[in-house]
C-alpha cells in the first residue's frame, strides 16, 4: 500500500487516525479535490465523489475569480502524487481547502493516497479538524 510521502507526514505529526486500503471503497463516503486558482492563490473544492461543482456559484460565494488549476500546476504542487490521484488534504500541500457542506462529518470518507490504488479511510470529524 502506498501513500504520498506528503500526506502520510502530515497524517502522522497530527496525529490523525487512518489507514490506507488498497483497490475499491464504498461510494458513500468517497470524497475528491477539485483545485481553482486565480490572482491570490489556489483553492482546493473538497467534494462528495458523486457531485460536481459548479464554478459560477464557486465563484460568486467566495467573490474570486476563480479557473481551474492547469495539469502542470497539479504536478508542481503534488509533487509526491500520481497524475490524477491528488489527496483531498489540501492542508497537508500548503493548498487553502474548502469543504462542500454535503462532506457528512459523522460519516467515513475515503479520498486518493496519492496514487491509482490506493486510498485513505478515516472518519469524517477527523478529517474536518485536520483542515481546521
Amino acid at each position: 500500500m502506498a501513500i504520498a510521502s506528503r500526506l502520510k507526514w502530515f497524517l502522522d505529526v497530527n496525529q490523525a487516525e487512518y489507514e490506507v486500503q488498497p483497490g475499491e471503497v464504498p461510494d458513500e463516503g468517497r470524497i475528491v479535490p477539485d483545485l481553482y486558482c486565480d490572482a491570490h492563490g489556489y483553492l482546493m473544492v473538497v467534494h462528495p465523489a458523486e457531485s460536481k461543482i459548479a464554478l459560477p456559484a464557486l465563484r460568486e460565494r467566495t467573490g474570486r475569480p476563480l479557473h481551474p488549476a492547469r495539469p502542470r500546476e497539479l504536478q508542481d504542487i503534488f509533487f509526491d502524487c500520481q497524475k490524477g490521484s491528488i489527496p483531498a488534504l489540501g492542508a497537508a500541500y500548503g493548498v487553502q481547502t474548502v469543504v462542500d457542506p454535503a462532506v457528512d462529518p459523522e460519516g467515513d470518507v475515503y479520498f486518493r493516497a496519492g496514487d491509482r490504488d490506493d486510498w485513505v479511510h478515516m472518519r469524517g470529524e477527523t478529517f474536518v479538524h485536520l483542515l481546521a
